[in-house]
This record gives structure tokens, C-alpha cells and sequence, in this order.
């Protein structure tokens, strides 16, 4: 009898390995920040990388509210001058071309030869893979840059629901503080209230929508209210969800950057705009008359998950196959002078650092 050669499958065929080779861990942050909820009607990445691989500065303009204090009550005889003259501000964000992630991989035709697996599956499978790594680097990146846009907070907060940050990369910025349990003198059990007490310190930065929050231990405890029912105070936990608009989301990438995971951001929408630079829609080659040469091409691809725009660039060398991909993105936030000094929301930028500090 003649024996049976050996077989060769995908792993992937008859084990769940949940798509090993391009697993994406979950990114919240960087899947809400890129999605048309938060950039809007208006493009702010058109406006400063329009296409064709050209970069614009953009300088927006902007007026700070008037102080309460600048409104005076003379009790005389009313005046018909006037004397006070204001202007207006404005902000920039700047695209560095050259702050691109970047992933490449080589080919050669004689690797194809012995695989079972079709040519065209292969090279598909690795462009795949090489999307999979650029995209999880880049949301690292975004996330990052997103945290170190954190801004201060209202100053009439109390000093007892927030606290001042002492390491990492928001060294002295203050971050609006809950408390998830209570003392161990009080039990240690589950603190009811600490969303309660987000809404209101929410209300008092003056928000003017519901602001989704991503971090660690927050959603555990967002989890452990909505499994729950009564507090031994009576008060219903799952009433207080129901109550709480503020979507809550785990986000291994944000409580990393910002050090704990008792750290969380909240972010009004819309606060935060990813600027995405592109080189290979500049039309220079077409514009030479050349479109697609015989042996490379230069295109943009749109990750099939995320639909992050990646400049893509292929080369034959003579059987040897290069494969680049670049992505550069660039997040961009609001000015920390947004309004004026004196004001009581000086310094907040509507993206706000979380921290749980629970009792001893």
C-alpha cells in the first residue's frame, strides 16, 4: 500500500483561533475619534491634507467669552461711549509628513513554488497581515497623542473631586476624581455613586453633549453596576445606568498611555479630529503621463477594518516582490486658551483626565 502523503491545512480550518494572525485587540477611542459621529459634517483632515500629497496650515479663528466680571453695574447715568475693544485668537495644528508609520515586506518568486496555498492568496493574506500591524501601531499613536491632549478642569470643582497628577505625560494636570468602592471601615463594597458623581462634575465642566469614556477599571465597575441591583442604602444600581448617558468602553491603550488603570478619558465629541496625510494621491506620475509603471504602482487602500487611509507601494524586482505601507496620522485638539484667563473654564479643552481613587 502506498502511504498517504503528508497534509497540509490552515490551522484556522479546525481550531478557533479567534484570527490569531490579525487579531486586533479592541480600540474604542481610536475607532470613535476616527468615525463621522466625531469628525462631523466639516472635514478637518480635507482641510489640512486636501489630496495630491499637498499639506495646508490652517489657522482657525476663535473669540473667548466675556468675562461675567467685565459686566459692571455703574448706577448712574447710562453712557453712550464705549472704550473696550476685543479681538479674537487663533489655533494651527501642524502635519509632520515625515512622522509615518511605516511596514514592508519582501517576496521572493521561489518561495511560492512548494506552498499549496494559491499565489494570489498568499500575497492577499500578507497585505492582510501588514494592514493588521499598521493599524494596531497607528491606534498606539492616536490613542497616545489623545491623552497628552488632556485639559484642565472647571475651577469650581471641589478640591475633593479632583486630583493633580504627580508622573506620566500629564504631569501637573488635574483629572476629575470618583471613588468605585467604599472604605473598608464602611464595608468595602461597590460605591453606588460614582457615576452619579462623573454626571455632575460633567455638568459642571459645562459639556454640551454626552461624552463616551474609555479606560480600565471604570468599565469593570460600569459592568459590575449594570449586573447589580440594590446598594445596601436602598438605592437601585441598575436605575442609576439607566440614568447615566455617558457611554463607557475598555480601552487597554489608553489607561497604558496614560499609566494606571484607574485612569479613564472622557471626550466630548467632536473635540478631538484626526488629520491623515497621504503621498501617493499626489498624480505626480499621471500628471508625467504615467499612471501604473510595468513593474510597481502607487495607490491608496482603505483598511477593511478600520478604513484607515494607507499609502500602499508595490515593486517587482526581477522576481522579487517589495511591499510598503505607510499611515500618518496626526490628532489635533483644541487650544488650552479656548478661554480667557479668569474665566472659571480656563484651560479645559473638553477632553478630561479620569481617575478612580478609592478610600482606604
Amino acid at each position: 500500500m502506498v502511504e498517504c502523503p503528508n497534509l497540509q491545512a490552515s490551522l484556522d480550518q479546525y481550531f478557533q483561533t479567534c484570527n490569531s494572525r490579525r487579531l486586533f485587540e479592541p480600540a474604542p477611542l481610536f475607532e470613535f475619534l476616527n468615525s463621522d459621529f466625531n469628525r462631523g459634517a466639516a472635514n478637518y483632515s480635507a482641510l489640512l491634507a486636501p489630496g495630491e500629497g499637498k499639506v495646508r496650515t490652517a489657522y482657525l479663528t476663535y473669540t473667548q467669552r466675556i468675562l461675567e466680571s467685565a459686566v459692571t453695574t455703574p448706577g448712574t447715568t447710562r453712557n453712550c461711549a464705549a472704550t473696550t475693544k476685543r479681538g479674537n485668537l487663533s489655533t494651527h495644528c501642524d502635519i509632520d509628513t515625515t512622522a509615518y508609520e511605516y511596514v514592508e515586506e519582501q517576496i521572493v518568486n521561489t518561495d511560492f513554488r512548494r506552498v499549496c496555498e494559491s499565489n494570489g492568496s498568499i500575497v492577499a493574506g500578507k497585505m492582510l497581515d501588514m494592514i493588521s500591524a499598521l493599524e494596531r501601531k497607528v491606534a498606539t499613536k492616536v490613542t497616545t497623542q489623545a491623552v497628552a491632549l488632556i485639559g484642565g478642569v472647571n475651577s469650581t470643582i471641589a478640591a475633593g473631586d479632583k486630583v493633580t497628577i504627580s508622573s506620566g505625560i500629564n504631569v501637573g494636570e488635574t483629572y476629575l476624581k470618583i471613588a468605585t468602592k467604599k472604605s473598608a471601615a464602611a464595608g468595602g463594597d461597590i460605591d453606588p455613586i460614582a457615576f452619579a458623581t462623573l454626571d455632575y462634575l460633567a455638568m459642571q465642566n459645562a459639556l454640551c453633549n454626552n461624552a463616551p469614556i474609555f479606560g480600565g477599571e471604570i468599565f469593570r465597575y460600569a459592568q459590575l453596576m449594570r449586573a447589580g441591583c440594590c446598594a445596601n442604602t436602598g438605592i437601585s444600581l441598575e436605575k442609576i445606568m439607566d440614568l447615566y448617558p455617558n457611554p463607557v468602553f475598555y480601552d487597554k491603550r489608553v489607561w497604558q498611555a496614560m499609566g494606571s488603570i484607574n485612569d479613564s478619558i472622557m471626550i466630548q465629541p467632536g473635540a478631538l479630529q484626526i488629520v491623515w496625510f497621504n503621498e501617493n494621491n499626489d498624480n505626480i506620475a499621471n500628471a508625467a503621463g504615467i499612471t501604473v509603471g510595468t513593474n510597481y504602482q502607487k495607490q491608496i487602500i482603505y483598511s477593511p477594518n478600520t478604513g484607515i487611509p494607507i499609502d500602499l507601494t508595490m515593486k517587482d524586482d526581477c522576481g522579487t516582490l517589495h511591499i510598503n505601507m505607510y499611515a500618518n496620522p496626526k490628532l489635533c485638539g483644541l487650544p488650552y486658551d479656548l478661554f480667557a484667563t479668569g474665566d472659571e473654564m480656563e484651560g479645559e479643552t473638553f477632553v478630561y483626565g479620569v481617575r478612580i481613587v478609592n478610600p482606604a
